[in-house]
């Protein structure tokens, strides 16, 4: 089983006061080579790197990576972003999924060590991966490289094409995230894998509504819950059995879940949260 994860918005940027910190300081290339899937991530990590850490701090540059000038520590942090100590990935990421998730608690098992965040800096990390916070979402329009999605596209297909063979795909991701190796039928028999992406409802008056908030909180109660009780799934229906033995469980926000078979090896998931 491999689990996919969207970055967050939320990230734990450093203090100003650990820039240029001899401790725990790693070069960029002494970084870039402890990354996974170095040999056939490492050109396109530097490409996006070159460019991205060239830019000047403007208003053009918060307009590229989609923040307001609010956000200004933030960008300068990610221009000088080696000029800080790197951090692990669970504690970097702070989003709403992540929080549910409490994933800066998990441990290291057989099922966190499969779980990889899609990152359009990154290209793939796992959660003890040691990387900077960053402003640089995939929809990104770099002038040099053009749009991030597009970019990242054959790189990372060719990495989970060959991770994905005979494995369960339980696919956390959003869409903009998705679009770089998307949960189709045709994407599924090339990997020979089965796809199973989670959607998340609210009940609004009766009727099953999308809730962003929702859907994030219930992402994240799953991955951690898989990965707490260390929980490798092989088929679409032990995953469903784990979703349901968390609702019963009480202790989260998802009440129900069920399965909805799209096509031979796309499933979907549907959790609905209180």
């Amino acid at each position: 089983m491999i689990i996919l994860l969207p970055p967050s918005e939320g990230k734990n940027f450093p203090d100003p006061s650990t820039k240029s910190s001899a401790k725990g300081q790693l070069s960029r290339s002494e970084l870039l080579a402890a990354l996974p899937f170095n040999q056939e991530l490492q050109s396109s990590r530097e490409q996006v790197l070159d460019e991205l850490t060239s830019l000047p701090l403007s208003e053009e540059t918060f307009e590229t990576v989609g923040v307001t000038i609010r956000k200004q520590d933030e960008v300068a942090a990610t221009l000088e972003m080696f000029s800080y100590p790197p951090q692990a990935a669970r504690e970097v990421y702070s989003g709403v999924l992540y929080q549910a998730a409490d994933w800066n608690q998990w441990k290291s098992n057989a099922v966190a060590e499969n779980c990889f965040v899609v990152s359009a800096l990154w290209g793939l990390v796992r959660p003890s991966d040691l990387i900077h916070a960053y402003r640089c979402p995939m929809g990104t329009k770099l002038p040099q490289l053009g749009a991030l999605k597009s970019f990242w596209k054959q790189p990372i297909s060719k990495v989970l094409n060959r991770l994905a063979q005979d494995e369960l795909i339980v696919d956390l991701r959003s869409g903009t995230y998705q679009s770089v190796w998307p949960a189709t039928q045709k994407q599924a028999e090339q990997a020979k894998c089965v796809f199973v992406p989670v959607k998340v409802v609210t009940l609004v008056k009766g009727v099953e509504k999308v809730v962003s908030h929702n859907a994030k909180h219930a992402r994240g109660e799953l991955a951690g819950f898989l990965v707490k009780n260390n929980l490798s799934c092989k088929t679409p229906e032990e995953l469903l059995q784990a979703a349901q033995a968390m609702a019963l469980d009480g202790g989260y926000s998802v009440r129900e879940a069920r399965l909805e078979d799209k096509s031979e090896r796309v499933f979907e998931l549907i959790l609905r949260t209180e």
